[in-house]
C-alpha cells in the first residue's frame, strides 16, 4: 500500500514540473509578444527629432561657447 502513495507522489511531483514548465514558457512568449507588438517606427521618430532645425536658444548658447573660447 506504501507504494501506491509513493507512485502518487511522484507522479504530483512531475506533473507540478511539468506544469511550472509550460507556466515559464507562456511567461515567455507572453513577453516576446508585447516586445514585438510595438508596431511604431522609432527610427522616423529619432530621424524627424534629429534633423528639425535647433532651437534659437540653442544656437545662441551655442555661439556663446564659441566666443567665449574664441572659436568664432
Amino acid at each position: 500500500m506504501m507504494g501506491s502513495v509513493t507512485d502518487t507522489a511522484g507522479t504530483i511531483s512531475a506533473f507540478d514540473r511539468m506544469e511550472a514548465k509550460a507556466d515559464a514558457m507562456l511567461d515567455k512568449a507572453n513577453a516576446m509578444s508585447e516586445l514585438n507588438a510595438s508596431g511604431k517606427d522609432e527610427t522616423d521618430d529619432l530621424m524627424s527629432k534629429y534633423d528639425a532645425e535647433p532651437s534659437s536658444a540653442v544656437s545662441d548658447e551655442l555661439a556663446a561657447l564659441k566666443a567665449k573660447m574664441g572659436l568664432s
